[in-house]
């Protein structure tokens, strides 16, 4: 079986750019002398996507505006001002709890972002995400050692002066 990878890196200008990668990937093919398989084209970052359609400028004008009515470019929620404060409550949360607990907070990541979405998006979660939410939560708060209102808790040790 013959194989092989490779990475093509894009830098773009804009928020959002639609580029043509089909000749770069058709060399590519050319290249590997792979005569009959498949070919895999992935995204390798979280904010990029790979999309196959036809090259006609009307329709990526229409997917553009689509896009930017479904998920609109918003610079002041979006890259380094959140990385700041995730960075910082980060911080704030470990020299609070200490480092176990204050990792243990980290699975409620999806969490709070679906209840910060709430006023910073006007996006309400839906009752799934409700019933994640509340596992989630739950589920930190055990592991993290809270006390269950319905368990007994332990008797302290008497201590003779």
């Amino acid at each position: 079986m013959k194989t092989l990878t490779e990475y093509l890196i894009f830098h773009t200008e804009t928020h959002r750019a639609y580029l043509h990668i089909t000749p770069q990937v058709e060399e590519i093919l050319r290249k590997s002398d792979v005569k009959e398989g498949m070919v895999l084209v992935s995204a390798m970052h979280i904010t990029a996507g790979v999309y196959v359609n036809d090259d006609e400028s009307g329709l990526i004008e229409d997917i553009d505006q689509w896009l930017e009515h479904v998920a609109p470019f918003r610079n002041d929620v979006q890259g380094v001002l959140t990385a700041i404060v995730a960075l910082l409550l980060y911080g704030r949360m470990v020299s609070i709890l200490g480092a176990t607990a204050g990792a243990a907070f980290v699975a409620l990541t999806p969490a709070a972002t679906a209840l910060l979405a709430i006023p910073a998006l006007g996006e309400w979660p839906s009752m799934i995400d409700w019933l994640a939410i509340t596992v989630i939560s739950a589920g930190v708060y055990m592991l993290s050692g809270g006390p269950l209102p319905w368990a007994p808790r332990p008797k302290k040790p008497h201590q003779n002066a």
